[in-house]
């Protein structure tokens, strides 16, 4: 499912009924981290927990649950060969029943997708038939009984995409696969096609570099428009602005050096074109490696959002947050 907490809010107000399923903590080697969840309706499920025997099992007590009538569960599954997997650790999973009576907890929750935070909630596990869950921007009393506390801290990525040509069309497909908020930026309308992921928002825009001054910091910025020109006009408004991640411009190395010294002829400073990533998403052995393979909007987008995601990680190793999301 796509990394949005509305979601869930969206299933409470229409009366309908689901399990949320959540890994709360790991022990040793497990298939997801704790935040990864998934969502369970009577006929569906989407997201993933890892996967495997741990995942059917799952599933198949939330079912159980929406029959029941149970609001919520725990359990701890030790993921040795008896539970047919090789991970060799445990994980402690949450179920929690959404519907209809969740909605004042679940609106607190929401917000956090556009605008980041940290919440905590507190679920009664004793409790068969009553709205369950408080969230609090507080932590509740560890030394409470009969009580399922959850942290949820969300520090949502941004990227924004400017540009809707073939290629602009197989990056933001493969990128919203991502746990991250993609703004895709075009003048034409009809290039963005429909059926989009719900965390791909789309933005029509006559003025595409006037746009650049609405971007959260901290966002990191792919430009492959239509236009060498509008390339250029965009990446030196980008780069002027200090606050934003990770700046990437489609092209060969030749367009590279040619903005860069255009762009240094407009006055930017050595460390503002260091930031310019030109070309994007290199094979792993360099342009040695280049094959007309290379050039297919699918392979060009795999090979950009690994690029990003690598980014992204060594921003995480380094000590930035990461954000958790149901995926």
């Amino acid at each position: 499912m796509s990394s949005s907490f509305a979601r869930l809010l969206d299933i409470a107000r229409a009366n309908e009924t689901a399990i949320w399923v959540r890994v709360e903590r790991t022990r040793g080697s497990a298939p997801r981290e704790p935040g990864a969840s998934m969502l369970v309706t009577p006929l569906t499920e989407s997201g993933t927990i890892g996967g495997g025997h741990l995942e059917f099992e799952a599933i198949a007590q939330a079912r159980r649950m929406l029959v029941s009538g149970d609001r919520v569960a725990m359990r701890e599954v030790i993921l040795g060969a008896s539970a047919g997997q090789c991970c060799g650790g445990a994980v402690v999973l949450s179920m929690r029943r959404i519907d209809m009576r969740e909605t004042p907890w679940l609106t607190a929750v929401a917000r956090l997708d556009q605008e980041g935070g940290r919440l905590w909630l507190a679920t009664r596990i004793d409790g068969h038939d009553k709205p369950h869950t408080i969230a609090s921007v507080t932590p509740p009393d560890a030394g409470i009984d009969n009580m399922l506390v959850s942290g949820i801290e969300v520090f949502p990525w941004q990227v924004w995409l400017f540009g809707a040509g073939h290629v602009g069309e197989a990056v933001a497909r493969v990128l919203a696969t991502l746990p991250l908020r993609i703004v895709w930026v075009d003048p034409r309308a009809e290039r963005f096609g429909t059926g989009l992921p719900d965390n791909l928002i789309t933005l029509e825009s006559d003025s595409p570099t006037h746009d650049v001054g609405a971007i959260e910091a901290g966002a990191d910025v792919l430009v492959m428009t239509h236009s060498h020109a509008l390339d250029f006009d965009l990446c030196l408004a980008l780069l002027e602005r200090d606050d934003l991640g990770s700046v990437g411009l489609i092209g060969s190395a030749t367009k590279a050096a040619s903005f860069r010294a255009r762009l240094r002829r407009r006055g930017l400073s050595r460390a503002q074109l260091a930031r310019l990533r030109c070309p994007l998403g290199e094979p792993p052995r360099g342009k040695a490696a280049r094959h007309a393979l290379d050039r297919h909007p699918g392979a060009i987008a795999t090979s950009v959002a690994f690029e990003l995601w690598s980014l992204r990680r060594a921003q995480v190793a380094s000590g930035a947050s990461v954000t958790e999301v149901l995926q």
